[in-house]
């Protein structure tokens, strides 16, 4: 909000458009995950505490690990998954999906704290 204010006060707007490109990014990426986040609470909404299903669980970190992938790539971060085996257990799967999900976002903010450029994060 505070760019846009600066934009508009500025006798040459134009100096200010990568600034504003980069506002609007962040804006656009903050209403992805929001949505999502929605989606996911409803999807936990309308499962029962108690049920769970089958899952292939690389299936599973693989999906967990797309939605946050936009966060890992605007930190300069990687996320690499690697699976020797090929896994299915009986999970809640909306449950399991937001553990791993908070592990790899509180990966990603360790690295960027630590200004670690380039940085991996490997799900094995």
């Amino acid at each position: 909000t505070e760019i846009i204010k600066d934009y508009l006060h500025l006798s040459d707007p134009l100096s200010k458009i990568k600034q504003l490109q980069n506002a609007n990014q962040t804006v656009s990426d903050s209403i992805e995950r929001v949505t999502q986040i929605i989606k996911n609470m409803k999807d936990f909404l309308h499962q029962s505490e108690d049920q769970k299903e089958y899952c292939d669980l690389n299936a599973l970190i693989d999906a967990a690990t797309e939605w946050i992938q936009p966060t890992a790539k605007k930190a300069g971060i990687i996320i690499s998954r690697e699976y020797k085996d090929s896994s299915v257990a009986l999970v809640n799967r909306i449950k399991l999906e937001q553990v791993i999900i908070n592990l790899v976002k509180n990966s990603i903010d360790a690295l960027s704290e630590a200004h670690i450029d380039g940085g991996m994060i490997r799900v094995v």
